[in-house]
């Protein structure tokens, strides 16, 4: 098992992104209005079509991870033997990008009104309204960068042997990129004649949010000793 640093100078890791909202929902489209009809013809009029849903808004956007802090900078004068030295300071990962949010669903489309059979003069139903499309899934947030690794020095009195010591000064690791949003679904058709016929078509569902990409890599710092006179 590895033992602790002596030191630790490592810089904090980035805050993740946060998740993009969803998508509000499609309202439902209105009820077509009844037909009617009499033995006169007068007054007469035919269903009316339903209107169609409301289509769904998309997911906003992920949050971009932020960059994780750079490690420390750090120097240690050696003028006497002084072995086992373990410093760390590792950059600080990056965080993640926030996921995007869903996308709303398509309001269902309104009923077609109903036919009106009932004297000679009958007058034919209204047709269902189309379902409202789905919103679009919101991207992922990028995720943050990784931060450098820190640099050490060692100033080493030149009558003092080189110490043995262990130094971890490796970059962080970029944070990973949002997931897109989940699309909508188109909202259903709306029946025609009063919910006694066919249905009109669905909405078209959304498209899915794309992901994020994923943050970059600290750079490598540096340990270093250096000999004064």
């Amino acid at each position: 098992m590895a033992q602790p640093p002596n030191i630790s100078g490592d810089g904090d890791p980035g805050v993740a992104g946060q998740q993009g909202a969803s998508g509000g929902g499609g309202g439902a489209g209105g009820n077509g209005k009844d037909a009617h009809a009499n033995w006169a013809g007068v007054g007469t009029y035919p269903g009316d079509d339903g209107q169609p849903g409301g289509n769904g808004t998309s997911g906003t956007l992920g949050t971009d991870g932020q960059p994780g802090m750079d490690g420390a900078t750090l120097t240690f004068q050696i003028t006497e033997i002084f072995n086992g030295i373990r410093i760390s300071a590792k950059g600080g990962n990056g965080g993640n990008g926030g996921n995007g949010g869903s996308g709303g669903s398509g309001g269902p489309g309104g009923t077609g009104g109903r036919s009106d059979s009932e004297a000679a003069n009958s007058q034919s139903p209204g047709n269902g309204g189309r379902g409202g499309n789905g919103g679009n899934g919101g991207g992922g947030g990028r995720g943050g960068n990784g931060g450098s690794g820190g640099l050490v020095t060692i100033l080493l009195s030149k009558d003092v042997p080189e110490p043995t010591y262990q130094a971890d000064v490796g970059g962080g690791q970029g944070g990973v990129g949002g997931q897109g949003g989940n699309s909508g679904a188109g909202g259903p058709g709306g029946i025609r004649d009063g919910g006694r016929g066919n249905t009109a078509s669905s909405g078209d569902p959304g498209s899915a949010g794309l992901p994020g990409t994923s943050g970059m890599n600290g750079s490598e710092g540096s340990a270093t000793v250096v000999i004064q006179n």
